[in-house]
C-alpha cells in the first residue's frame, strides 16, 4: 500500500502587508479574489532546460543560442482562464513563464541572440510620465536582457539603454550587438535573466520576461557531493501576481500620485504566489535529498520559507555564490506574522515507499578569498533620497541627489576593491543591486538624529561635510549568517548606513575580468523595487588602472575617445582637408565568396588602397600565403584589435618597423619546423624583414577545429593556451619583440573538405581557430599578432580553383604574415598621451564588408557610432562612418544590414563599392552618379519626444 505524506511550505513576508489590503480595487477590473482559486491542484513544472554549450569528443565547446520573446496564452492555474503573457523561449510554442533554464559550463562561452517578437502594444499599463525606452515613432515594445548576477562584458550586460524592438528595427542609444557573449568565467552558481529596458523593467517582468541561468563547474562542485540532474536539482522561480476574473494579469492602472504619475506605483504585490509558472503548485517527491535553487522574482515582496512540520533544510549558497560552510540551517527564528491567506507557497507530496537516499552534505563547501578591507583603494558615501508630494506620497528616488542623466560619479578601477557606505534616508528597504561587482556586507549601523542629518544632506549632499560619524553610532544590526557570502543584491535598511566591500575582479581567483570592463556602455547600480526599476538610478563606469579621462563623461555616459583633436591639422594636410580612412572587413572562417580563400581579397584591397589615403584591414584580407604585395598606406590589424579599435577602446599607432618574433608549436615535426625556419631566413635575406628570434612552446598546443553547427562558421580551440602565453611572454622578455607570429601544428584536413576548398567552395576549416589563436595573444599582450598554420604540403591536384591556388605554391603563410607584422601598427590601449599620427575610430570615414556579415563586434561598433550635429536649436545624431555592404560577397551568415537595423549603402560588387568610396571622399552624393536617383526635396515632419510641439525641416 502506498502512503503519501503531505506538508506545505509557508512564507513570511517581511513587509508585513499584502496586496489584498493595499491595492485599490476598481470595480471595472473584476479582480479575482483568492478564495475562488483552490490551492495545490497544479503540479510543479520543471522549466525547459537549454544547454549553453556543446560536447564534441567529450569536450565542452562554445554554443550559440537563439531565444525569443513572444506574446502567448499561459495557464497559471487550473481554474483560471489563460492569461496573456510575454514569455522567453526558442519558439512561441515552447516559450514559458518563467523562461527556459539555461545551463552553462564554467569557462565555456555561450552566445545568445535575444530576439524580440513582441507586438506593438503592451499587455500591461505603463506610465508615460516616467522616462522610458521608446522609439522615435513609438512603435514596438523595447526590451533588453540582463543576466542578474552575471559577470559579463558591458556590451552583453543588458544596459537599460541598449534596448531594441521587434526584429531590431529600432534600438536604444547604447545598443551595440544583437548577440550577447557570456564568457561564463565566474564562480559556479544560480542566476536569473530578466528584462531591463529603461522605464519598462517592472511591466516587462510582470508580463513574464524572466528565467533561470545556472553555471556549473564540475571539477569544483563534483567533490562536494551535491545533487545534480534534472529530477533532483530543481530551480524554483517564485513570484506573486494578481489576476482579473478573465485571467489577465492585474496591475493597478491608477498611480498613487496620479497628478504626477498617472499610473506608476512604488510597489506591486499580488495575492497569488506563483512557483515555476503555477499558482500554489504541488510536487511529488521521493524520500531523499533534493536541491532547490530558489529565485525570488517578485517585484517588491520578500520571502521567508519554512516547512509546516518544522523540518530544517541546509542553505549552501546565496545570490550567485556558494557559502564557505553549510552552517546556515533554516528556518530562521525571525520575521513578521504571516497573513494566513497569502502565506502558502506550494505543497510536497512524499512517496514514503521509495528508497531513502542518504547522502552527506560536506560542512566545508567552496572557500573564496575573504574580503581584505586594507586593500580598499577608495571609500565612497552613497545616499538614497526619496522625494514626496504634498500628500506625502513618493514621487521619485535619487542617488546622491542626482538623476540618471547626471554625469557619472562612480568610476572604480578594474582589479581594485572599494568600501561603499550606503546611506538610506528613505522610509523603505531598498534592495541594492550592483552590476558586475560583487560585495560583502560588513555592517549596518542605525543613524541617530536622522532628520537633522537628512536636512544637512539635502542641502550639502556631502556625508563628510555633514559629519556622518556624528550620526552613525546607533544600533548595529548583525549580518545574518546566510547573508555573509558574496552578494550582488542586499536590503539597505531605512535609516541605516550599510557598509559593503565591493570587489571589481573575480572572487574565485582574484584575476581581472576576461574582457574589457571599461568599454561602452558601462554598468549601472540601482534598487530592485519599482520606484527605481522603472528607471535605473546611477551609472558606474570602470576605468583602466592606468587611465582616467576626467572629461570623458556626459549625462551618465562614458566616452573613451582619447580626447578631441582635428585630424586634418594633425596629419599636416592643412586646415580644410583631412586624410580619408577606410576599413575593409571580411570575417574569418565564414566561407566568404571573396576573402574566404587564399588571398583572393587582396586585389580588392589593392584597388581600395589606391583610392583612399589610409586603408585599415586584417590578415584574412591581406594575407596571400607565399605571395606578398606591399601597400604603403595599408595598416595590417589583427581582428580582435580591430574590434577594440572600432569600439573606441584602442588607438592605432603607425610604425616604420617592428621587431618580429616567432612562436612555434612543440607539436610540429622536426622536418616541417626546419622548412619553416628556412622560410623565415628567406624573408630576412630577400625582403629584409626584422625577424629577431623565435621560441618553441614547452608543450604541444593541440589544435582542434570544427564547424559551429549553428552558425556554420569554422572555429576551434587549442588545448594548451597556457603554453602559448608562456612562450610569447618569454619571447617578449628575451628578444624585446613588438609583434609575434604564431605557427601551430594543425590537424590535416579531411580529403572531402580539402577538395571542396581547392575548388573554391565551402569554408576554410583552418581560419576560425587561427583567429582564436591570434585573439588570445592580442587580448593578453596588446601587440600585433598573426598566425600561420603548419600543415603538411598538399598532394598535387591537377585542377585547383585560382582563388585557392596561392596555397598550392607553398606550404605556409609565413611570408605574408611576417611582412604584414613588420609594419603593423602598435595598439595603444586607453592611452591619453598618443602621438600626433595615431588613428582613432572617429577618424574612419567608411567601412566595407560582405552583405550578410554585419554582426561582428567591429562591424556593429562602426555601424552604431554617431557624430552629433547641431542644426539651429536641434541636436541630431548622424550615422558615421558610411557603411557599404557588398551583395556579391556572401557568406554562411545571415546578418544583413536590414535584419540588424543598420543604415548601409548596398552595392552589387566591389567595383561599385570603390566608386561609392571615391565619391564619398570627394564629397559627392554617390546617388548623383546614377540616373534618376535624385528626387525632389520633400519636407519631413516629426514629433519631438515631449509629444506636443510639431515642426518640420527640409530634408534631402
Amino acid at each position: 500500500m502506498m502512503k503519501n505524506m503531505l506538508f506545505l511550505v509557508y512564507l513570511i513576508n517581511f513587509l508585513g502587508f499584502f496586496m489584498v489590503s493595499t491595492m485599490a480595487k476598481d470595480s471595472n477590473d473584476q479582480l479575482m479574489t483568492l478564495s475562488k482559486l483552490k490551492m495545490f491542484v497544479d503540479e510543479l513544472q520543471d522549466m525547459p532546460r537549454i544547454k549553453g554549450y556543446d560536447v564534441i569528443n567529450g569536450v565542452h565547446v562554445p554554443k550559440s543560442l537563439k531565444i525569443g520573446m513572444y506574446k502567448k496564452k499561459w495557464k497559471f492555474h487550473r481554474d483560471l482562464p489563460a492569461s496573456e503573457v510575454f514569455a522567453y523561449g526558442t519558439s512561441r510554442h515552447t516559450a514559458t513563464v518563467p523562461g527556459p533554464t539555461i545551463e552553462a559550463i564554467y569557462g565555456v562561452d555561450s552566445y545568445i541572440t535575444w530576439r524580440n517578437h513582441l507586438p506593438s502594444k503592451h499587455i500591461l499599463p505603463w506610465d508615460p510620465s516616467i522616462p522610458i525606452a521608446t522609439t522615435t515613432f513609438k512603435k514596438g515594445i523595447p526590451t533588453v536582457v540582463h543576466l542578474h548576477g552575471g559577470i559579463d562584458e558591458p556590451q552583453s550586460d543588458g544596459h537599460s539603454e541598449a534596448w531594441f524592438t521587434k526584429h531590431f528595427k529600432h534600438h536604444g542609444p547604447k545598443w551595440t550587438t544583437k548577440t550577447y557573449h557570456y564568457h561564463n568565467y565566474q564562480h559556479p552558481g544560480t542566476m536569473w535573466y530578466h528584462d531591463h529596458a529603461m522605464g519598462l523593467t517592472r511591466v516587462n517582468i510582470l508580463a513574464g520576461l524572466m528565467g533561470a541561468y545556472v553555471i556549473q563547474q564540475p571539477n569544483v562542485e563534483g567533490p562536494l557531493g551535491l545533487i545534480y540532474g534534472e529530477e533532483y536539482d530543481r530551480p524554483l522561480v517564485v513570484f506573486d501576481r494578481g489576476f482579473r476574473s478573465d485571467g489577465s494579469i492585474y496591475m493597478n492602472s491608477t498611480g498613487n500620485n496620479p497628478s504626477i504619475h498617472p499610473q506608476w506605483q512604488p510597489e506591486y504585490f499580488g495575492d497569488a504566489i506563483i512557483v515555476n509558472g503555477k499558482a500554489w503548485p504541488y510536487m511529488n517527491v521521493k524520500r531523499r535529498k533534493y536541491r532547490f535553487r530558489i529565485i525570488n522574482a517578485s517585484n517588491a515582496r520578500f520571502f521567508k520559507f519554512v516547512f509546516t512540520n518544522n523540518m530544517s533544510f541546509i542553505h549552501v549558497a546565496s545570490d550567485s555564490a556558494y557559502h564557505e560552510t553549510n552552517d546556515a540551517v533554516y528556518p530562521y527564528p525571525s520575521g513578521d506574522p504571516v497573513n494566513e491567506e497569502n502565506s502558502k507557497v506550494m505543497k510536497f507530496i512524499i512517496n514514503s515507499d521509495h528508497e531513502v537516499q542518504t547522502g552527506h552534505i560536506p560542512h566545508k563547501l567552496i572557500t573564496y578569498r575573504p574580503p581584505d578591507i586594507s586593500t580598499a583603494s577608495n571609500t565612497r558615501y552613497i545616499a538614497f533620497y526619496e522625494y514626496a508630494s504634498d500628500i506625502d506620497e513618493p514621487t521619485h528616488l535619487y542617488i546622491n541627489g542626482k538623476s540618471y542623466e547626471a554625469p557619472v560619479t562612480e568610476m572604480p578601477k578594474v582589479g581594485t576593491s572599494e568600501i561603499w557606505n550606503i546611506i538610506n534616508l528613505t522610509e523603505d528597504n531598498h534592495p541594492l543591486h550592483i552590476h558586475l561587482g560583487l560585495f560583502v556586507v560588513l555592517e549596518q549601523i542605525e543613524l541617530v538624529n536622522i532628520e537633522e542629518f537628512k536636512g544637512c544632506m539635502m542641502k550639502l549632499n556631502d556625508a563628510i561635510k555633514c559629519k556622518i560619524d556624528k550620526y552613525s553610532h546607533g544600533k548595529r544590526t548583525k549580518v545574518v549568517i546566510h547573508e555573509k557570502g558574496w552578494k550582488n543584491v542586499y536590503k539597505m535598511m531605512p535609516g541605516y548606513v550599510t557598509k559593503i566591500f565591493v570587489k571589481f575582479s573575480l572572487i574565485h581567483s582574484n584575476e581581472s575580468y576576461p574582457f574589457d570592463a571599461t568599454a561602452e556602455p558601462g554598468y549601472v547600480y540601482h534598487c530592485h523595487l519599482p520606484n527605481s526599476n522603472s528607471k535605473p538610478i546611477e551609472c558606474c563606469c570602470l576605468s583602466s588602472p592606468t587611465y582616467r579621462n576626467e572629461n570623458g563623461f556626459s549625462g551618465g555616459r562614458l566616452f573613451l575617445e582619447f580626447g578631441k583633436r582635428v585630424f586634418g591639422e594633425r596629419m599636416g594636410e592643412g586646415r580644410f582637408k583631412r586624410k580619408y580612412t577606410s576599413v575593409m572587413i571580411v570575417p574569418t572562417g565564414v566561407g566568404a565568396a571573396i576573402g574566404g580563400y587564399a588571398g583572393d581579397a587582396l586585389p580588392v584591397a589593392r584597388a581600395l588602397s589606391s583610392v583612399v589615403d589610409c586603408l585599415i584591414s586584417h590578415p584574412n584580407v591581406l594575407n596571400a600565403a607565399m605571395l606578398y604585395w606591399p601597400m604603403p598606406n595599408a595598416l595590417y590589424v589583427e581582428g580582435y584589435a580591430l574590434d577594440r579599435f572600432a569600439e573606441g577602446l584602442w588607438t592605432l599607432q603607425p610604425v616604420h618597423q617592428n621587431r618580429v618574433g616567432l612562436v612555434f608549436d612543440a607539436g610540429i615535426e622536426e622536418e616541417l619546423l626546419m622548412r619553416h625556419l628556412q622560410v623565415v631566413d628567406a624573408t630576412r635575406a630577400s625582403l629584409g624583414l626584422p625577424i629577431v628570434g623565435y621560441t618553441v612552446t614547452d608543450t604541444p598546443l593541440l589544435v582542434e577545429k570544427w564547424v559551429d553547427p549553428t552558425s556554420g562558421q569554422s572555429t576551434g580551440r587549442i588545448q594548451r593556451p597556457d603554453s602559448l602565453l608562456r612562450a610569447v611572454e618569454n619571447l617578449r622578455n628575451e628578444c624585446k619583440v613588438d609583434a609575434v607570429a604564431v605557427v601551430a601544428r594543425f590537424p590535416d584536413d579531411d580529403t572531402k573538405d580539402l577538395d571542396d576548398y581547392r575548388q573554391g567552395v565551402g569554408i576554410d576549416l583552418l581560419a576560425g581557430v587561427e583567429a582564436v589563436i591570434s585573439h588570445l595573444v592580442v587580448k593578453n599582450f596588446q601587440i600585433p599578432c598573426a598566425h600561420a598554420p603548419a600543415v603538411l604540403p598538399p598532394q598535387l591536384n591537377m585542377a585547383v580553383c585560382p582563388k585557392s591556388a596561392a596555397e598550392e605554391i607553398g606550404f605556409t603563410f609565413l611570408p605574408c604574415v611576417l611582412a604584414g607584422l613588420s609594419t603593423a601598427p602598435q595598439y595603444l590601449v586607453k592611452a591619453n598621451n598618443y602621438s600626433d599620427n595615431c588613428i582613432v575610430a572617429g577618424d574612419v570615414d567608411s567601412v566595407i564588408l560582405p552583405i550578410d556579415a554585419c554582426c561582428g563586434d567591429g562591424a556593429l561598433a562602426f555601424a552604431n557610432r554617431k557624430r552629433n550635429k547641431v542644426i539651429g536649436s536641434l541636436s541630431i545624431d548622424i550615422n558615421w562612418p558610411l557603411i557599404i555592404a557588398v551583395e556579391e560577397n556572401q557568406t554562411v551568415l545571415n546578418d544583413t544590414p536590414d535584419s540588424l537595423g543598420i543604415e548601409a549603402v548596398k552595392v552589387s560588387n566591389y567595383w561599385e563599392a570603390i566608386g561609392v568610396i571615391a565619391a564619398h571622399k570627394a564629397g559627392i552624393d554617390p546617388n548623383s552618379l546614377r540616373r534618376n536617383r535624385i528626387n525632389n526635396i520633400t519636407p519631413t515632419t516629426f514629433v519631438p519626444s515631449n509629444g506636443y510641439a510639431k515642426s518640420s525641416i527640409k530634408s534631402f
